[in-house]
This record gives structure tokens, C-alpha cells and sequence, in this order.
């Protein structure tokens, strides 16, 4: 079987995988943690005071409890007027929001997209929001933060193109062969469609390009440090705790997490690393991320696609812009008294499992727990898009495992506030 074979027979695996991992019902299974909150959401919430950038954004996902209040207090009043009246002994359930008395664990999320692509929401298919009311409806406040991007070749983009534009010139030659369109040859229809697909997708490209709206790094990491800061430090006035916060990052984002942790507690000079601890962070989730600008810099496909773009056409400091050429040093990586990992592999994650392995070896040497886990199934995506779908490998694993490692490294219950 030659390459080109090889790989298009990966990509058609990959896409079964992933649609069996997340709408084929695994059997069922008994949760340690049920759905038991309603969630409300702030949407849009700068966390750049002096930026107008659409990516400096986030989206708080607060758990709201549900209570049981009088009949008599949530129907209209003219039910008094009626014969029967109202039986004030009855109750209902009503939504109430418990954030004044109470602050919950807070999970910051970060998602992947190649550093090119991505959002906090995707409103076609519920990603990256599914990880707001996954997390939310089991009482933990979720912040989805937003970033600035690069702009580059999507990897999924050009196959998809041929496929679909060839599977489009197929169908015109059979609907209408005797239309003008219908007459051309298969090959050259094709091409033409293929133009027309690029042309379009490559000209927001460049109309951002010509405005300066993209990013190189390490802009995407200033980003993600102003959001950790934000929350810290008003988190608080939407009901979340400051001082238990979890952070959990997939892709790309599970990189700029880990380079965030490993830059923000670098000792300074005068400075103990417990002064430097106080972010409130216990615990951080890391889930399929590139973790070695080595590793990353072996293919020409991820040179072309993510290297360059996003890291810049110098291949000598790739590697000092992921995490392992971080981890080098032993005895300065304890002194950041890091928090626990846990590392989430999807099964069929292409070689992010050996970026995973070589992070945990480096932590070990320094003393840091770090967990790993390999959800059974999944593929890159599937590993968390089904993770609001009752009975999909996420939910059923990649969950669960999350909400463990949480309650482990943190306080799980809301912490009181005194009146």
C-alpha cells in the first residue's frame, strides 16, 4: 500500500471513530456524578480592559441550584380569585442561584484549533460549550477563554476540499450531462471546483493578513496569561473560588496551559517559590497536546501547517516554545512546586502519545505527580465532543476521569461565604 493510500484510509478510520465515539451509546453506566444543576452563562466577558479584540473573551458557566419553593410564590396572583384557590402546601422546583453564599471550584478551559482555528463556541455542533455544560451541571464553574489565533493551512481543510469537490463533480456529470457544466471532464471540473473552494477560503486569509489581525507566538500565550490573571482576581464576583481553580486545556490549548504553568511560577530573583504560588491553581488536565517543538518539527506536513505559521520560519527555537525544553532542568522544575497533572490521550491520537510519555518522564524527575490516561475509542476530537452525550465515550470515560482527578487535587464543594 503506498502513502498516499495509507493516509486517506487513516483519515476515512479517523472519521468512523470518531462519529462511533460520540453518537453510538456506549452501555450504560453508573455516574459518581449525576447532572444535578442547572447553568447559567455569561457570555462575552472581556478579560483585556483595554482591549476591543473579539478574542479577548471568555464565557463563565455558573451551576445554579435547584430549590423547592411555595406553590403560592412562583404562580400568578390571580390564582386567589379563583374558586379552588391555591394550596400554598404544595412546591414545585424553581431555579435558584446559590453564587451569593457560596463560591464553586472554578475550571478554566482552553481549547485547541492548531493555534489557527478554534473558538469558545462552535454553535453547529456544541464544541467547545459541551465542556461548560458538562462540568457546570455537576457544580463546577467553567470559564472558556478565547484567544488571539495565527493564520495558516487548516489540516483537515485540503483533504476534506478534494474529497467533497470530487464527490460534487460526480454528482453535476450525472445530474446534468448534457448542461454545458456537465460536459467538461471529470478532471477538469474538479480542478475548477477546487479553485473556487480555495479562492474562498484563502481570502479571509488574506484580508486578515492585510489588517494585521492574527497572531504569532507568543501573543496566543499572553493571551491565555491575562485570562489565568483575570480569573484569579474576579472570578470571585461571579461565585467562583479563586483559591481552587483547575486548569484544563486540549490541543494546543493543553500546550499554551502547560507553558503558562511552567513560565508564570519561574522563580524571579528575590522571590520563594511559595510567593510566586499564589494563583490559586491545584490541579491542571491536559488533554492531547503537543508538548515537544522537536517532536512537532520532524514532519514537512507539521512544518507547513502549524511550525511556520504559527512559530515562525526559525526551526532553532521551536523547541524553547514547548513545554519539554522546560522540564530539562530537574531541580528548577521543583522549585516551581507545580501542581498535579493529569494527561488525557485519546486511543487513536496519532504520536501525541510520545509527546504525553516524554512530559511525564521529565515531571517524574522533579517530583511532580502527573496521571495519565487513555480514553478507549476516541480520536483527537471525539475524546471531548461527546462529552454532554449521555452515554459516549467521553462522557462515559473521558468525564468521570476529570471529575476524579478534580476531586482529588481539589475541593470539590462549593466553599461558604460568611455572612
Amino acid at each position: 500500500m503506498n502513502k498516499r493510500h495509507s493516509s486517506v484510509h487513516v483519515s476515512i478510520f479517523g472519521a468512523i471513530v470518531t462519529y462511533v465515539g460520540v453518537f453510538v451509546p456506549t452501555p450504560p453506566y453508573v455516574s459518581n456524578y449525576p447532572v444535578k444543576y442547572d447553568v447559567s452563562v455569561f457570555w462575552d466577558v472581556p478579560y483585556f480592559n483595554v482591549s476591543a479584540h473579539e478574542k479577548h473573551r471568555l464565557d463563565i458557566y455558573r451551576p445554579i441550584t435547584r430549590v423547592s419553593v411555595p406553590l403560592k410564590d412562583v404562580i400568578p396572583k390571580e390564582c386567589s380569585s379563583e374558586p379552588d384557590g391555591c394550596d400554598s402546601s404544595y412546591t414545585m422546583e424553581q431555579s435558584a442561584d446559590s453564587a451569593m453564599n457560596e463560591l464553586r471550584p472554578v475550571l478554566l478551559f482552553v481549547h485547541g484549533g492548531g493555534w489557527k482555528r478554534g473558538s469558545r463556541y462552535n454553535w453547529l455542533l456544541g464544541f467547545h460549550q459541551n465542556i461548560g455544560y458538562a462540568f457546570a451541571s455537576r457544580g463546577i464553574m467553567v470559564v472558556n477563554v478565547d484567544y488571539r489565533k495565527s493564520i495558516g493551512p487548516s489540516a483537515l481543510g485540503g483533504p476534506v476540499t478534494l474529497v467533497v469537490c470530487a464527490l460534487a463533480a460526480h454528482a453535476i456529470r450525472r445530474l446534468y450531462p448534457k448542461s454545458p457544466v456537465g460536459r467538461i471532464s471529470f478532471a477538469r471540473l474538479w480542478i475548477v471546483l477546487v479553485g473556487i473552494v480555495a479562492a474562498f477560503a484563502v481570502f479571509p486569509m488574506w484580508t486578515r493578513w492585510l489588517r494585521g489581525d492574527f497572531a504569532l507566538y507568543p501573543s496566543h500565550q499572553d493571551d491565555i496569561t491575562a485570562a489565568v490573571d483575570w480569573v484569579h482576581n474576579s472570578i470571585e464576583e461571579y461565585g467562583g473560588d479563586p483559591t481552587n481553580i483547575i486548569l484544563m486545556g486540549h490541543s494546543a490549548g493543553a500546550h499554551l496551559l502547560a507553558m503558562h504553568l511552567l513560565k508564570s511560577r519561574a522563580v524571579d530573583a528575590g522571590e520563594t517559590a511559595m510567593e510566586q504560588r499564589s494563583d490559586g491553581i491545584r490541579g491542571s488536565i491536559l488533554v492531547s497536546g503537543p508538548y515537544s517543538g522537536h517532536r512537532m518539527g520532524i514532519s514537512l506536513f507539521r512544518k507547513i501547517v502549524f511550525m511556520f505559521p504559527v512559530f515562525g520560519f526559525d526551526e532553532d527555537t521551536w523547541e524553547g516554545h514547548f513545554p519539554l525544553a522546560l522540564t530539562g532542568d530537574s531541580e528548577h522544575v521543583k522549585q516551581l512546586d507545580l501542581p498535579p497533572f493529569l494527561f488525557i490521550n485519546a486511543e487513536y491520537d496519532v504520536d501525541l502519545h510520545d509527546h504525553t510519555e516524554d512530559m511525564v518522564q521529565r515531571l517524574a524527575r522533579a517530583d511532580v505527580r502527573a496521571e495519565t490516561f487513555t480514553v478507549r475509542g476516541t480520536t483527537h476530537f471525539s475524546v471531548l465532543l461527546g462529552l454532554d452525550r449521555k452515554f459516549s465515550l467521553a462522557e462515559s470515560f473521558t468525564l468521570p476521569t476529570a471529575m476524579d482527578f478534580i476531586a482529588r487535587v481539589s475541593k470539590i464543594q462549593p466553599r461558604r461565604i460568611d455572612a
